[in-house]
């Protein structure tokens, strides 16, 4: 009498397959998440960056002055500022860029509005060269910001891809109102 069925060889081989299948099938999942989870955190500090960016800017635009007072004045120190003044003479906001807190912070009078805590200072990289400090001037009227730079985690280790960092090398705003 003869009986069809599986060898224990032929049972393994399927078991071993059947293994390499869904262990590709679970990397493939956990890859694609992990790709997912880093575009998102580089989306958010983006969006942060162009947000903070895009209030200073609203800001300074608004901003006028003359010789005897000028419509921007920046306030140096441990945590810089910058502070505008309408056409009138009165000021109309102030942005504070807390590298201690990694915050900055906009006040137009009647209280502090955090805009991130994703602020970060690139002052601590191994290689002199790729560090990037943020620095803020004033030039002809206007205000230029040098590296700002947001970062998912500041006080993190910067990887590209657990804790992406966003740097805009140089921006330049200037106020629509200005006197002569």
């Amino acid at each position: 009498m003869h009986k069809e069925g599986f060898t224990l060889i032929e049972l393994v081989i399927g078991i071993v397959l059947m293994g390499v299948i869904i262990l590709a099938v679970f990397s493939f999942d956990i890859v694609s998440r992990e790709i997912f989870r880093s575009a998102e955190r580089k989306a958010i500090i983006q969006k942060e960056s162009m947000f903070v960016l895009d209030h200073i800017q609203k800001y300074v635009w608004q901003g006028g002055g003359n010789a005897t007072a000028p419509a921007l004045i920046l306030e140096e120190g441990e945590n810089p500022g910058l502070r505008i003044r309408n056409v009138t003479g009165d000021f109309i906001g102030g942005y504070i860029f807390d590298f201690t807190n990694n915050e900055v912070i906009f006040n137009d009078g009647t209280g502090d509005y955090y805009l991130t805590n994703r602020f970060y200072n690139d002052t601590t990289a191994p290689n002199p060269a790729d560090r990037h400090p943020f620095e803020i001037s004033i030039e002809d009227g206007g205000v230029r910001i040098n590296n700002f730079t947001l970062m998912y985690n500041p006080s993190g280790i910067h990887h590209y891809r657990n804790n992406p960092k966003v740097n805009v090398k140089a921006i330049y705003f200037y106020p629509y109102a200005q006197e002569e």
